[in-house]
């Protein structure tokens, strides 16, 4: 069997070592020498430290011509910048600064110190929205009028309005109304009526809370102050 020499392989393209392996045959011109395979030496890397990792540097055009050298490699890590929030990813050999972090922020966040931070004017806006689809979320929840539990939402408010119509114009109208539980009871004009009126009520008193709500977030004065109103 031939000898081999324990070669030490790098990247083509980074130079940053990739394995070591008995891999180089004896040089048939140099006996005793190995024959080197491109992107090899026989140079031995330094071992590698807490995100720093041996990479050839190549001096000439021999296959050891050459060093290596550690290198920061930080590229396995996604960093944002702290002042556009925008995502960066770190070449070989950089090192992270003082304008990078690990820390992902939201859309609506600044870097303020040591972490991402949601602006108070922001956090109002952000209660303002939430205030508004619990409103929604309410309207359409349904109310209860005499023990019987009707629907608000939009067809029923649309289905009560013009049942109520149809009562100015024939006051002895009556009909089947369906229920949530999808039974049926009768109705007269004058219960029509009072079911109209109860889903109206309703629907205010959803947009009265509302009004109450908001105001107090206008007034509100530190991100506590937004924590403790609650649609109750």
């Amino acid at each position: 069997m031939s000898k081999k020499f324990l070669v030490y392989h790098y990247s083509e393209s980074t130079g940053e070592y990739l394995r070591s392996g008995l891999d180089a045959n004896v040089n048939p011109k140099h006996p005793g020498q190995p024959l080197i395979p491109r992107f090899a030496t026989t140079i031995e890397p330094p071992v590698p430290g807490e995100n720093l990792i041996p990479v050839w540097v190549k001096t000439g055009v021999k296959p050891n011509d050459g060093s290596w050298e550690l290198k920061w490699d930080y590229r396995k890590n996604i960093y944002y910048n702290k002042e556009t929030k925008e995502e960066v990813k770190l070449e070989l050999g950089v090192e992270p600064n003082e304008s990078l972090t690990v820390l992902k922020p939201e859309d609506s966040q600044l870097w303020d110190d040591d972490k991402w931070v949601t602006p108070f004017e922001v956090l109002k806006e952000l209660k303002l929205n939430e205030i508004n689809a619990l409103k929604w979320s309410k309207v359409d929840g349904g109310t209860e009028i005499n023990g019987m539990y009707i629907n608000t939402d939009a067809d029923a408010q649309r289905l009560a309005n013009g049942a109520v119509t149809q009562c100015l114009i024939d006051p002895s109208y009556s009909c089947d109304w369906k229920m949530t539980d999808g039974n049926f009871i009768k109705l007269n004009s004058t219960m029509i009526i009072g079911i109209a009126v109860a889903i109206r009520t309703h629907i205010q008193g959803c947009f009265d809370k509302e009004a109450e709500l908001v105001t107090l977030v206008k007034a509100a004065e530190t991100p506590e102050d937004l924590d403790e109103i609650v649609w109750e």
